[in-house]
């Protein structure tokens, strides 16, 4: 019997190149609206200090309000005694808790040590652009250290040699020679500095679910909420030389577009006023713990993390013994040289699955604030410095929320993630966990309470943490924020 072989045919799909592909129509049309920028006042106007510290700004619109373009606005006045303050980090630095309540009182969205929060925020995800265009806005450092590392150059007499693309001359019988170490990248010291009696009016983008939605939603109208701020102490909140810092804010003002949609029929399909709706975003659950000033030591320390949808876990460790001390940035700067291994566990799985190892060559004792003053770790003749694990980690974490809060790389170099405080050290630890990476579609994570399912941090201490260190902990979570048909807001996480 004679075999028939069968030939199919394989079609391939062709598209055209973009450069000659060229729409056949206009883009569709928009809805016609209007926007324009609304503010909303405190209702317990008043000068704020650390003792009379809540300010509460009630927002009720008929319009849309984009709450993702939302700016706190306030003047901060140095009201110390002949000594000038200086920001830890922006502005945020004065603001120690933010709560979202709705009309009746309930809380929706609660952010503990709010400044601390925001500095490693937007550390890890803001961009140069951000900093060097806002901190005008901000009061944040605008100046970094980016200047490229160089091999000495020696130049005598009229030699001529190139250097960055500027001639250096010597002219004599003298020798000088030129070398650069390259530039230490992130700087904290570069914030706003207020001398006495000098007050600034400074704008803030505020984190947090309610003002950056998943999918950028605009809060619906007639959607009531107060806006609570609790200020800090002038101690935690600024850096100062001989005494801590006294400041006053007022003039709280939040700042939202509203937007207005002049088609009734579109409108009245969507109905926004008599039927439920829902949307999400990333809120944070502070946890503090702290470590022995034991070195190489094996700890443990458990985080209440009860969340549906638990997306990952950020830790900051900082030296105890350097909080609310005047003359350091206890809050923008934090360090890694206290320990040298870690894993976090959920339920009975490890995040990541391997211990993350770290070393840094040129650590010292964190009871002097780690390396000394004016020495570089990330150099080319340091061997087996070990972050890049722990750095990665560290930019999955971010990943899972940058849609949310800021587009850019992160400022934090190799440099300032491995310093000590004495210098720019800006390290942190995380874990993603998020199984479909960062996908804003769907509820993305771990749910750890409906099981009360224990997270807890294993880490060994280094050979210099003879220091206590405090360990803040935010567990990254998605929130749901729900509005009834009466206007009623809750929300679940």
């Amino acid at each position: 019997m004679e075999r028939v072989s069968e030939t199919t045919e394989v079609r391939i799909n062709k598209v055209e190149p973009i450069g000659i592909k060229y729409p056949a129509q206009r883009k569709h049309e928009g809805y016609r609206a209007s926007r324009h920028l609304t503010k909303f006042n405190a209702e317990n106007a008043s000068v704020f200090t650390e003792s009379n510290n809540v300010c509460r700004i009630p927002v009720q619109s008929g319009s849309f309000l984009d709450l993702n373009q939302a700016l706190l606005h306030f003047k901060l006045k140095n009201n110390a005694t002949g000594h000038p303050i200086q920001l830890d980090d922006t502005a945020s630095c004065v603001i120690n808790r933010i709560r979202i309540l709705n009309l009746q009182g309930g809380e929706l969205e609660r952010l503990e040590s709010y400044g601390l929060l925001s500095n490693v925020i937007d550390h890890y995800t803001g961009s140069f652009d951000d900093y060097n265009t806002t901190s005008a806005l901000s009061g944040g450092p605008g100046k970094f250290d980016y200047t490229p590392a160089q091999t000495t150059i020696a130049a005598a007499n009229s030699n001529v040699n190139k250097l960055s693309g500027e001639t250096l001359t010597l002219n004599g019988a003298n020798t000088i020679e030129v070398a650069a170490k390259g530039g230490q990248g992130f700087l904290q010291n570069q914030s706003d500095i207020l001398n006495n009696n000098i007050q600034r009016n400074y704008s803030i983008k505020l984190k947090g679910a309610w003002f950056n939605p998943d999918h950028k939603n605009y809060l619906p109208p007639n959607t009531g909420f107060v806006l609570e701020l609790t200020f800090g102490t002038g101690a935690a909140s600024f850096k100062s030389t001989t005494a801590a810092a006294v400041y006053t804010v007022e003039n709280c003002i939040l700042s939202a577009p509203a937007i207005r949609v002049d088609d009734a029929d579109l409108m009245n399909r969507m109905n926004l006023n008599n039927r439920s709706l829902s949307w999400t975003g990333t809120t944070f659950s502070h946890h503090i713990n702290t470590s022995p000033a034991t070195t190489n030591s094996r700890n443990v320390v458990q985080l209440a993390v009860r969340c549906f949808v638990l997306k990952g876990l950020l830790s900051v460790f900082r030296i105890q013994s350097e909080l609310n001390t005047l003359s350091k940035f206890s809050l923008s700067k934090s360090t890694l040289q206290g320990i040298q291994n870690y894993v976090y566990q959920i339920g009975s799985e490890n995040y990541p699955q391997q211990q993350i190892d770290l070393k840094i060559n040129a650590a010292a004792n964190l009871s002097g604030g780690g390396t000394v003053e004016g020495t570089r770790v990330i150099l080319p003749g340091e061997t087996d410095n070990k972050i890049s694990e722990a750095y990665g980690e560290v930019v999955r974490f971010f990943q899972g929320m940058k849609g949310n809060h800021a587009q850019g790389g992160g400022l934090v170099n190799p440099e300032a993630y491995a310093q000590g405080t004495n210098n720019n050290g800006a390290g942190v630890i995380a874990v993603s966990t998020e199984p479909y990476g960062a996908d804003g579609n769907i509820h993305n994570g771990i749910d750890t309470a409906s099981t009360a399912m224990p997270v807890q941090l294993s880490f060994q201490t280094s050979g210099q943490a003879n220091s206590i260190q405090q360990i803040d902990t935010y567990a990254m979570c998605q929130v749901q924020f729900m509005r009834d048909a009466d206007g009623n807001v809750s929300s679940e996480y």
